[in-house]
């Protein structure tokens, strides 16, 4: 501040002491009495007398001319006024603009609407050019900012070539120059008439262990990177896959949210618990000490809000088997483990180790010592991939107690099976209005908050539902911006009760987009479940797609329920009433962007319901609301919209292989992609490391290395990418250069360049040693040195068996394309989607 102003005192001195110097050149002209030859002696007042170009000799001379021209003083005075107001207004106002106060996440409609603060230097400089390239305004706030934001639809630019065409029907033994070298390595027995036919095919994996349990380790290959080494070592040429390419983008997004959840957000969850618990246990002590012991739902209320945090930070401190003297990336350093240091209070000291006893073991229904209501506890089993680092393990479990609800009805005659009773609830509810009014008087830990939540919601989902911005907007609404939390609610004002009412009453009125999580009210059995959350639960939105497409709201099944015997029919279900759709199948998703067609007799069996029909038209309905940001608020609407760029009709009429049977791999594609979403990462070592090679290029195995012809896909990744990179650095999650960032660089990186090289096949080139190269090297960077989790279970009703999606071990694309002047093979991992 004080630099500004003296900078803003310099600039004013240097214009009046320049007003002076001017002043004095005109008052004393004969002081400067200069004379050239062939100039006048009298310089004229008229710009009609000026010299002609050529004429002045001393540039000097010509500017007192201007100077001598009372209009042009008054328009270099004006000037300098309006240099000097744009200079105030920088230094002293501009700075100002758009630190409004910052809101919290509202969860609204999945958009947390409220988040960091004001945008940093990255938008409003062009810190890293995002402003540059997409259309964001200059004074967006953070709290507007939707990772849609971000999003640029990617251009195909490519020159594409008629020679691509494989004048197909071929035969494919004689056409293609390599097939009895492949044929010899890979049996094509199978494949040969749709080779043919439609120049590729799907090959089931004859490298696989399963099939191969007598072969050597090194001649199996269940895994994208195991594939493309040994055949790389077969001398089989390498097809860059399109499902390698959404396996890979979609395994780098994974490692990427858990370097942010254990390098970023476990120590922002540590300094936000930290301080909101000092705030409470000095509130409580402070009210202790001056009441006494007593019986006030206040001093209740906030000796909750004490324990809240307090067990928030009990679960995030190192457990002594966390802490290394030696570097171990997966431990706690001894340093920190003093930085992460905590002792519960001696006053919730017994509350505290019950409940954590009850969260670390993770087995029971038993009541919350801390909430005063019976929970399940199960919900705090740790998942595989959260165990193996101290700090995603303590996270999870931090986070998952965060998602904890301070309930918003108590038991009545209307909610018979709420979770508390109403002396309780006023003292869970009072907790919760303690919570919204600190995060609302404290601007920085808001802000901190609202970052950690809308990348939260992006990566794993959160549900819509009340937030302490609900409950702040009705506690304001209700009784002024400077409310007294202690005075409304005390327990010697008569109004206490009602004001309690009040507030749920209000707050009740909130709704939710129930395609976003929102829970629906009309329904009795949810009312337990309604409240604040600090943390909203997890949720994709396939939860409420499958909740619309079974029974009830789907009715009867229409066809005979003998054809069940087949086994086509994975969704039906035999309960009082006839046959009864109780499950849903992958293609209730995909059939919402791309729609499948009745020749899908797979589809049609799953679907032929009374009501499935008008129950998917209205789900597809909603989605002609979405816009750019709606398709890309969180990472399973991303998903989506990858798939759908790639699926809809004449997305890939570039290339020969447009059939029903290639739309069919599409399809399989995107249902693999809608799987690997949910699943944890595959954990990845380098391949150059595992042989102990050269990390530099390597010579490609074979001249016919090709990638897919999709460019539309490589675009749409490569897009996708680039808007989680530029929200990320707005948000300050990541910054240059670090691990997390530069990931995501190489990630477009690498994306951008099979993108370029599928525009050079789409437009008939051959490629080069260069690309070549690049291909071998794309294809064998990574070894799987730990398998991740392939399964998933959709929901079910009653008690019919869930269906079983799987994408374990991967499959083969066999693909012909033009080499030159002949055709040739090229082969590739794709994945092994199936549903069961």
């Amino acid at each position: 501040m004080f630099k500004d102003v003296f900078i803003f005192l310099y600039f004013h001195i240097f214009i009046i002491k320049l007003c002076k110097t001017l002043k004095n050149m005109f008052d004393s002209k004969e002081k400067f009495n200069i004379k050239e030859k062939n100039s006048p002696e009298k310089i004229s007042d008229d710009f009609s007398v000026l010299p002609m170009q050529g004429e002045a000799k001393n540039p000097f001379l010509s500017y007192l001319n201007y100077f001598q021209n009372p209009g042009s003083i008054a328009a270099i005075a004006f000037i300098l006024i309006l240099a000097l107001g744009i200079f105030s207004y920088f230094i002293f106002i501009k700075k100002d603009i758009g630190a409004d106060s910052v809101e919290a996440p509202s969860g609204q409609n999945g958009d947390i609407n409220n988040s960091a603060g004001i945008l940093p230097d990255i938008l409003s400089n062009g810190g890293n050019g995002a402003a540059d390239k997409i259309n964001i305004p200059k004074d967006l706030k953070a709290e507007d900012l939707l990772f849609g934001h971000f999003y640029k639809e990617p251009t195909e630019d490519c020159g594409c070539s008629e020679s691509l065409s494989l004048g197909l029907p071929i035969n494919v033994k004689t056409d293609v120059a390599n097939y009895y070298d492949v044929s010899r390595k890979i049996n094509l027995d199978s494949a040969v008439q749709q080779l043919s036919q439609e120049g590729f095919a799907a090959l089931d994996n004859p490298f696989s262990g399963k099939n191969n349990k007598n072969s050597a380790s090194d001649q199996q290959a269940d895994d994208f990177y195991g594939m493309y080494n040994l055949l790389g070592e077969k001398e089989i040429p390498l097809l860059i896959t399109g499902d390698f390419l959404i396996y890979y983008y979609q395994n780098v997004l994974k490692q990427v949210y858990k370097d942010i959840e254990r390098d970023v957000f476990y120590n922002d969850l540590w300094r936000i618990n930290k301080s909101f618990y000092e705030i409470a246990n000095s509130r409580y002590r402070e009210s202790r000490d001056s009441a006494g012991i007593v019986n006030d739902p206040v001093l209740e209320g906030q000796r909750m809000e004490a324990a809240y945090f307090a067990v928030a930070m009990e679960l995030l401190k190192p457990d002594p088997s966390q802490i290394s003297a030696e570097a171990d990336d997966n431990k706690f350093s001894a340093i920190e483990a003093e930085e992460f240091e905590f002792n519960s209070p001696a006053y919730l000291k017994d509350d505290i180790e019950r409940e954590i006893r009850l969260i670390m073991e993770a087995k029971k229904k038993d009541k919350s010592s801390i909430f005063l209501y019976t929970r399940d506890y199960q919900e705090f089993k740790i998942p595989q991939n959260y165990e193996d680092s101290a700090k995603l393990r303590n996270f999870y479990l931090a986070a998952k107690w965060m998602n904890s609800v301070f309930p918003l009805h108590y038991a009545d005659s209307e909610c018979q099976d709420c979770l508390l009773d109403k002396d309780d609830w006023a003292i869970n509810m009072i907790a919760a209005c303690l919570i919204t009014k600190d995060f609302f008087d404290n601007q920085d830990l808001k802000n901190q908050w609202a970052k950690i939540y809308k990348v939260i919601s992006f990566f794993s989902g959160l549900r819509s539902g009340l937030t302490y911005l609900h409950y702040q907007d009705v506690l304001v609404d209700s009784f002024g911006g400077d409310y007294d939390l202690t005075g409304i609610f005390a327990l010697d004002n008569p109004a206490g009760e009602e004001n309690l009412a009040k507030l749920r009453e209000k707050i009740a009125k909130y709704e939710f987009s129930e395609i976003e999580g929102g829970i629906n009210r009309v329904e009795s059995s949810n009312m337990p479940s309604v409240g604040m959350r600090m943390l909203q639960q997890s949720y994709w939105p396939d939860d409420y797609i499958f909740s619309r497409l079974i029974n009830p709201s789907t009715g009867l099944y229409l066809s005979d329920v003998k054809n069940f015997e087949s086994g086509v029919n994975l969704t039906n279900c035999k309960t009082e009433r006839p046959a009864e759709r109780c499950g849903g199948f992958g293609l209730d998703v995909i059939n919402l962007i791309y729609p499948i067609g009745d020749d899908n007799d797979y589809f049609r069996e799953n679907t032929n319901y009374q009501n499935y029909a008008g129950q998917s038209a209205y789900l597809k309905n909603q989605l002609k609301y979405f816009n750019v940001g709606s398709w890309h608020s969180n990472s399973f609407w991303a998903t989506l919209s990858i798939a759908k760029s790639f699926l809809e009709p004449g997305s890939n009429s570039r290339h020969p292989y447009e059939s029903d049977n290639w739309q069919n791999k599409n399809i399989d594609s995107s249902l693999a992609a809608w799987v690997n979403l949910r699943l944890p990462a595959d954990e990845l070592i380098s391949g150059w490391q595992k042989e102990g090679g050269n990390l530099g290029l390597v010579k490609a195995d074979s001249d016919y290395n090709y990638v897919e012809p999709d460019i539309k896909l490589a675009g749409e990744l490569a897009a996708n990418a680039r808007m989680l990179l530029d929200a990320l650095l707005a948000l300050e999650v990541i910054k240059e250069p670090d691990p997390t960032c530069n990931k995501l660089n190489v990630l477009i990186n690498k994306l951008e360049e099979i993108k370029s090289i599928i525009a050079k096949e789409l437009s008939g080139e051959q490629l080069g040693n260069a690309e070549l190269e690049v291909i071998n090297n794309f294809a064998k960077q990574f070894v799987v040195a730990k398998s991740g989790a392939k399964n998933i279970e959709l929901p079910s009703a009653g008690s019919k068996k869930a269906v079983v999606d799987s994408i374990e071990g991967v499959k083969l694309l066999a693909l012909v394309y033009n080499y030159g002047n002949k055709k040739v093979f090229a082969v590739g991992p794709i994945f092994n989607y199936q549903e069961r």
